[in-house]
């Protein structure tokens, strides 16, 4: 009856452990493996980031959300039916995550009803489609009768639906609206006194108003800054006078913040001059005597980085304009959220301490691949110049740079002595009074190259990246001391970067030097050749047969390196292939493995407590 008792009771254990290695077998089949596939996307569309949750969680006013969808949307158009359940929730996530403070209200609405009649009303505008309209918006109130509207929700701003969401949200909840003085060459100062660009290649400011900003226009000619600013944006100062000069200075004494963005050839002014000339922003001194030297003779390029770019009708690979990755981004709240940052004719800045009241945090570096060339070359449309002339260092370079703590006066007597003059300005201030912030970034054009689908852009070799964007305003936020949200963006580019993408690019790290080692070699050669050609250009029938051997041999070279690229870019394939494979037998086989271990160790215990089987 022992013997019959206990071989049951084995057999019962053993049930009970296949039993148990299904249950968590499933476990992590249905939730935490999910969520590892989630995460691993680099999407992570459904999580929301560190700045939204704890706005959720310390936010104390209720909100009341209302999204209004056509009823028929998946029918009239599936990828915006898509979008809609996508976006319904992300919102019902943040009603989770707020304490029970957001209600979500679905409203269904259909043509000349009373709901369609209440979206109206609400601000919520027709999406125009090819042979119909939907309507696809929200409205936010708070008890307080504040209200805040998405119109529309567009679908080419899928990657910064969160941060639209918790932008527009806490300036609900705070209502507060930095105010921003600007001081720049490419604005007007209208007559009713507002900001006018001009031209349309600088839309930043109008992108950073719908962020809550208000931006007050400072003239060039001002011997002052207002006191009732939060901060001031010097964007591409050129020959600044020393009277706004002395106005900074002043203002930094009294615990101002500043933000100076300065370009030793911006795409602006290249276009506009179609010449490199000598660039003076006015304030070299004023930025050395704080420790800060800007070269403005030189541009920087990132030998990993040049693509194809078409300008004037022909495909050129041109220039190496900086790619700026997370890694090379120091852990700042202004580098917060973000993932990628273009930019374009960038120059480079250095810093020499020699004030100990100031803490300095170098915010940007170039790449490993990075090296200077003349501001002359860099504008240049010659892809083999740019390759010759391009010296890298092999180290990381300084592109912005903050500066924190008691400034140091710049000026140690009133600009102007005049009286009458003086009694219109502000007392001098001899020493500092309060801790001031001052950031300088070693490139404008950062501003231009936010924006969604510009063609012009694009032909221009900028990527689409909102982070650009993101990265000023951030930024400003920090420097404003602003409590509103700023979430960034979900992608790194345009398209989602998803598991295959970041197999491939470990692949393609894996023969990078090889692949670079070989394209540096055919570049020389093409020089060469081009430099042999040009030295018999009219006479190349009486060109000696040791130049047309080694223009023979020069050719050979660039035919093996191009098979040897041919076969490296075979073997990242293939290495792509097998890291896909690998990765997809390891997720399979991941939750059977740890399932039977967890299981194992539980059997285990109750064997060696219980004396089961003996």
């Amino acid at each position: 009856m022992k013997k019959y008792l206990s071989s049951h009771f084995n057999l019962w254990s053993l049930s009970i452990s296949i039993l148990l290695i299904m249950i968590v077998f499933n476990l992590f089949n249905g939730l935490l493996f999910s969520g590892f596939i989630t995460d691993i996307t680099g999407d992570k569309r459904y999580s929301l980031t560190e700045d939204t949750q704890y706005f959720l969680e310390n936010n104390q006013m209720p909100i009341n959300a209302r999204l209004y969808v056509s009823k028929n949307i998946k029918k009239i158009n599936q990828i915006y039916g898509t979008y809609a359940d996508y976006v319904n929730r992300f919102l019902e996530k943040y009603a989770t995550d707020s304490n029970g403070l957001i209600k979500l209200t679905q409203v269904e609405t259909e043509p000349f009803t009373s709901k369609d009649m209440e979206a109206q009303k609400a601000g919520i505008k027709d999406i125009k489609l090819a042979d119909s309209e939907i309507k696809f918006g929200a409205r936010f109130t708070t008890a307080l009768g504040n209200s805040i509207v998405i119109p529309q929700f567009d679908i080419l701003r899928a990657d910064v639906l969160e941060d639209d969401l918790s932008r527009k949200l806490s300036f609900l909840v705070s209502q507060k609206r930095p105010l921003v003085g600007v001081i720049s060459p490419y604005f007007n100062i209208a007559s009713q006194n507002k900001l006018s660009a001009s031209t349309a290649d600088w839309p930043f400011i109008s992108q950073l108003e719908k962020s809550g900003y208000r931006f007050y226009p400072i003239p060039l000619s001002s011997g002052s800054i207002p006191d009732e600013l939060d901060a001031v944006l010097v964007f591409y100062p050129t020959d600044l006078q020393p009277l706004l000069t002395y106005a900074l200075d002043q203002y930094l004494l009294k615990g101002g913040n500043v933000m100076i963005m300065l370009d030793s050839l911006s795409h602006e002014r290249f276009i506009d001059n179609g010449t490199v000339i000598d660039y003076n922003s006015g304030m070299d001194d004023f930025l050395q005597h704080h420790g800060i030297t800007y070269y403005n003779t030189v541009t920087l390029g990132d030998i990993d980085n040049n693509r194809v770019v078409t300008m004037e009708g022909q495909n050129l690979r041109n220039p190496f304009y900086p790619v700026i990755k997370r890694e090379q981004m120091s852990d700042h709240p202004i580098n917060r959220n973000l993932h990628q940052l273009n930019l374009e004719y960038t120059s480079l800045l250095s810093y020499q301490p020699n004030n100990e009241d100031l803490q300095v945090e170098i915010l940007l570096t170039s790449g490993h691949n990075s090296g200077i060339l003349p501001a002359a070359f860099m504008a240049s449309k010659d892809y083999i110049s740019l390759a010759s002339e391009l010296k890298t260092f092999g180290y990381p370079l300084p592109l912005a740079m903050l500066l924190e703590g008691k400034f140091q006066p710049f000026f140690n007597a009133p600009l102007i002595r005049n009286p009458e003059f003086q009694m219109k300005q502000p007392l001098f201030i001899d020493s500092p009074q309060a801790d001031g912030k001052l950031l300088v970034v070693a490139d404008s054009d950062v501003a231009s190259i936010y924006s969604w689908q510009d063609e012009e852009a694009v032909k221009r070799g900028q990527v689409y990246t909102s982070d650009n964007l993101f990265f000023i305003r951030n930024a400003l936020d920090y420097l404003t001391g602003t409590d509103l949200v700023s979430a960034g963006s979900k992608y790194i580019t345009s398209s989602q970067e998803n598991l295959q993408d970041i197999l491939y690019k470990i692949a393609q790290k894996r023969y990078g030097k090889t692949r670079q080692r070989l394209f540096a070699q055919m570049t020389q050669d093409r020089m060469d050749i081009g430099k042999l050609e040009d030295e018999f250009t009219e006479d190349n029938f009486n060109m000696p047969v040791k130049f047309k051997k080694r223009l023979q041999q020069l050719q050979e070279s660039i035919d093996d390196s191009e098979i040897a690229l041919r076969r490296t870019d075979y073997q990242i394939k293939e290495l792509h292939h097998f890291l896909i494979n690998a990765f997809s037998i390891f997720i399979m086989l991941f939750p059977t493995i740890l399932s039977t271990l967890i299981v194992y160790v539980i059997y285990r215990a109750i064997v060696k407590f219980t004396k089961i089987g003996k």
